[in-house]
């Protein structure tokens, strides 16, 4: 399956920009104090381009965010090639590399840096996966620094393909997509397990030797 080109995201890059959203906790108003350091912090931003577009996962993995909104990376490609700690054989995590012929869209996460540290435990950082900061695009066209975490070499292998409930979290993020790059994520080929696709054939050859039998 080809990579996702610059010049298309681009086109189709002003749908994203009406679905941009603050999410919240009820109940979790911040007191004087808490309000204090609010007006005080660095912003500090977190780029997803994997399943944590997913805003539902980083609430399931304990991950807090104030803020939610489109963003796009130029000049790197999203890839799944990123060996799984505990996967099937052949099962590939997302991941970017550097090619100034593409972009990579996702969700800019505005978070706290005890909520980056979650992420690191996540993501299993400084193992599997580095920190790189990055200029990452808004959609009023602004830049902003944000975090991003890329594979490291010796966790990464070619040939490797997302199983379709690891692409789901991916098309979750269709809010903070543009069309096309949504289209995209959905036409990527899955994994299969090899071992089920013959069984699944062998089951269908008897099943038509009955279905001629009768």
């Amino acid at each position: 399956m080809g990579r996702y080109p610059r010049e298309v995201a681009t086109r189709a890059g002003e749908r994203a920009g009406a679905h941009g959203c603050k999410l919240g906790t009820a109940g979790n108003a911040p007191g004087p104090g808490q309000k204090a350091e609010e007006e005080t912090r660095v912003a500090l931003f977190y780029f997803a381009y994997g399943s944590n577009m997913n805003p539902f996962r980083m609430r399931v993995r304990g991950v807090g965010f104030r803020s939610r909104e489109p963003g796009r990376l130029p000049g790197y490609c999203l890839e799944f090639n990123k060996v799984p700690q505990d996967a099937p054989r052949g099962v590939g995590y997302a991941n970017i590399v550097p090619d100034t012929r593409h972009v990579v869209e996702g969700a800019l996460y505005e978070i706290s840096e005890a909520d980056l540290q979650k992420l690191d435990e996540c993501e299993g950082y400084p193992d599997h996966y580095r920190r790189e900061e990055v200029k990452v695009q808004r959609q009023d066209g602004s830049q902003v620094t944000a975090t991003v975490y890329i594979a490291n070499p010796e966790h990464v292998r070619s040939g490797l393909r997302p199983t379709r409930e690891y692409l789901e979290h991916l098309w979750a993020g269709e809010d903070v997509l543009s069309e096309g790059y949504h289209a995209w994520l959905r036409r990527f080929p899955v994994f299969r397990q090899r071992g089920r696709r013959r069984a699944a054939g062998r089951w269908s050859r008897r099943a038509g030797a009955r279905r001629r039998a009768s």
